[in-house]
């Protein structure tokens, strides 16, 4: 074998090793972020976080439930800067009543009033809250799991 079919040979296994390095990466490209979202101190009674690529693809982009205690655990989220944004859930402020319809012709209209529904908190956020390029949340995520508390005014 001469000296240059080897040092193509090596030529082409550090270009291929290189190249599998660049596309998988050297470490974790997701993690899994969680914490509490608290609005003015208190914890926010539910909604939803989006977590956004500062750079890259939208289509990274990951969701996730806030709880009824503030609490929210995301996965899948793309490792480096990121944007936030967070929207409360819509109160429902009336629940139907469910009354079996034999006994809806006994109670007339009174059967399909809907009744307040008094349990569910309501909380109203500024509006930048719901726009990740307005919210000034901004984070770095790494791999693995990592804990960010969000206390927003």
């Amino acid at each position: 074998m001469s000296d240059l079919s080897v040092v193509r040979r090596v030529r082409r296994a550090s270009a291929i090793l290189i190249f599998t390095l660049l596309v998988v990466g050297c470490g974790r490209s997701k993690g899994t972020l969680s914490g509490k979202v608290t609005y003015r101190g208190a914890p926010l009674p539910g909604g939803s976080i989006t977590i956004v690529p500062e750079k890259g693809n939208a289509a990274q982009t990951v969701s996730g439930k806030i709880e009824s205690n503030g609490t929210y655990s995301v996965s899948n989220v793309p490792v480096g800067a990121v944007k936030v944004s967070i929207r409360v859930s819509e109160p429902t402020p009336f629940a139907e009543a469910r009354i079996p319809p034999s006994e809806m012709a006994a109670k007339g209209n009174e059967a399909v009033k809907p009744r307040a529904n008094p349990a569910q908190p309501t909380v109203r956020l500024p509006l930048e809250y719901s726009d990740p390029e307005k919210s000034g949340l901004r984070y770095t995520i790494n791999g693995g799991s990592q804990t960010q508390d969000i206390d927003l005014k």
